[in-house]
């Protein structure tokens, strides 16, 4: 009997863990963190990658020239939101002078993006910001009369600390990049990619609410110089998987670019195709796991 008197208390005990963790589990899932139970998130992350039979990829580029004349003084002419004692770019003079060669060599690494584009007959995504557009508008609509790529928002000023931004400063930010460029290019944005990869929710709330796609990358080559044309390759051809998104920082030119093409041909060897990150990415009906990884629902 007193066997019987243990296995019934064994029952019982496990009866209400069982119990409690379901509820646990539907609490979970009603307040928004059911990645910690399920392995997938209720987007509250961006899109790192897509999950297709199709063996493509999206190759994006980051652009953003901090190293020209991009002081407090112009970033509060295009987007006057930020108070004193709150600007997040706390590193930028209140005025400075146009490093010519940096601005060059900014152009220069896109024109020589646009190129390797046409020479291999493929698509990708330049994410450009506000300021960037409007201080290079020639080169912004040579990208988009390339019709060889699309245009996504970067930010207008690309602060810093872009997840600390007020809800009223996001909102700037993101809503003045898309003006900015489509006065400038005669385009609107599908996507969004929050500076130096800083998301929050409320800066997913508000691009979504502003019609974007917050969209970042499980493949990133950093402007650091750091590794060699063979290095970068091989990052790229042992990471990437179908639906994979390549980010290449374009601030500079640097090393990368001499690898675009080897990246390219790579790729296609292995029978990637190339295609605009809009068109890899789900719209709605989808969910993401802890990698950001997206599933069609």
């Amino acid at each position: 009997m007193k066997f019987v008197t243990m296995r019934k208390k064994s029952v019982f005990k496990m009866a209400l863990a069982i119990v409690f963790a379901a509820a646990v589990i539907a609490g979970v899932s009603i307040t928004g963190a059911a990645t910690v139970w399920s392995g997938r998130s209720p987007k509250r992350i961006a899109i790192y990658s897509v999950d297709t039979p199709l063996q493509v990829v999206a190759l994006t580029f980051n652009v953003h020239n901090t190293n020209s004349a991009i002081t407090r003084t112009a970033i509060n002419d295009i987007i006057p939101v930020y108070e004193e004692g709150d600007f997040i770019n706390d590193e930028l003079p209140e005025n400075g002078e146009k490093d010519e060669t940096k601005t060059a060599s900014c152009c220069n690494g896109i024109t020589h993006a646009l190129s390797q584009l046409e020479n291999h007959n493929i698509e990708a995504t330049f994410f450009v910001s506000g300021l960037w557009a409007k201080q290079f508008a020639p080169t912004l609509n040579s990208i988009v009369s390339s019709n060889r790529a699309e245009i996504g928002n970067f930010s207008s000023t690309h602060p810093e600390r872009f997840h600390r931004l007020n809800a009223h400063q996001l909102e700037a930010e993101i809503r003045t990049a898309n003006t900015t460029i489509n006065n400038l290019a005669r385009v609107t944005p599908k996507v969004f990619r929050a500076p130096n990869g800083l998301y929050s929710d409320r800066v997913l709330e508000t691009a979504n609410a502003e019609g974007l796609v917050s969209v970042q990358g499980d493949i990133h080559i950093a402007n650091d110089g750091v590794m060699n044309n063979e290095q970068i390759v091989l990052k790229v051809l042992n990471s990437v998987q179908n639906g994979s998104i390549i980010m290449i920082d374009i601030t500079d030119c640097c090393v990368e670019f001499e690898a675009l093409p080897l990246i390219i041909m790579g790729l296609q060897r292995r029978g990637f195709s190339f295609v605009r990150v809009s068109d890899l990415v789900l719209r709605e009906n989808y969910t993401l796991d802890r990698a950001g990884r997206q599933f069609r629902a």
